[in-house]
């Protein structure tokens, strides 16, 4: 996540939850901001217990049915396209000017 750039008041979303401590490391990186990590239930279960500590981090299941954030969301999206493929709503829920990084 180290090459990810990122502001203080980014809003990042992870497609794909990485390990905790990439999750603490970016949220780090973004205090007055937030990231998202998006995933399957049992690692967003995973992942609500590991980093419940920090105010600025918060999961949600991935689901076929679509993104459930507006339109030009997110500052920042680290997607893993093998976990979820639809480009078109990943790039809907993007900003402006924002960029996406696919691992």
């Amino acid at each position: 996540m180290s090459d990810v750039p990122a502001a203080p008041g980014d809003r990042i979303l992870l497609i794909g939850i990485p390990a905790a401590e990439e999750i603490r490391d970016l949220a780090r990186c973004v205090p007055a901001g937030l990231v998202v990590g998006a995933g399957d239930p049992d690692s967003v279960a995973q992942a609500r217990l590991a980093l419940a500590d920090l105010d600025n981090v918060m999961f949600h299941h991935l689901t076929p049915d679509g993104l459930p954030w507006r339109d030009g969301h997110f500052d920042r999206i680290v997607w893993q396209r093998s976990l979820w493929a639809n480009e078109v709503e990943v790039r809907r829920t993007l900003a402006p000017g924002g960029n996406i990084h696919e691992v």
